[in-house]
């Protein structure tokens, strides 16, 4: 990483070390499968290795009486996961979770 003016540029090699593309989507390499870092939402594109699933929900509190506005099953961190098409574009980096778009 470079520093700009109390600013961290992030390079290529960081955003891969974090399983993020460029423009933020998810990236998985299937030939240098590691552990994930990040909570991903479980679907039909992702072939589990050595995977656990949680179940995450949020939450919007900005009313009296809090609404969910998302909830799901997700691999959490430290699972080891292949994409069976390799289309990582599908997924988006969202309050901490990669989401199918």
């Amino acid at each position: 990483m470079k520093k700009e003016k109390d600013l961290l540029i992030a390079s290529g090699y960081d955003l891969k070390d974090w399983d993020l593309n460029d423009d933020g989507s998810l990236f998985i390499d299937s030939n240098n499968l590691k552990p994930i870092r990040s909570y991903i939402q479980r679907s039909d594109d992702i072939k589990p290795i050595k995977s656990r699933l949680e179940y995450i929900v949020q939450y919007d509190f900005s009313k009296n009486k809090p609404s969910i506005v998302s909830a799901g099953n997700y691999f959490i961190p430290g699972s080891e996961v292949d994409l069976k098409d390799n289309d990582n574009a599908s997924f988006s980096l969202k309050k901490g979770c990669f989401s199918v778009i």
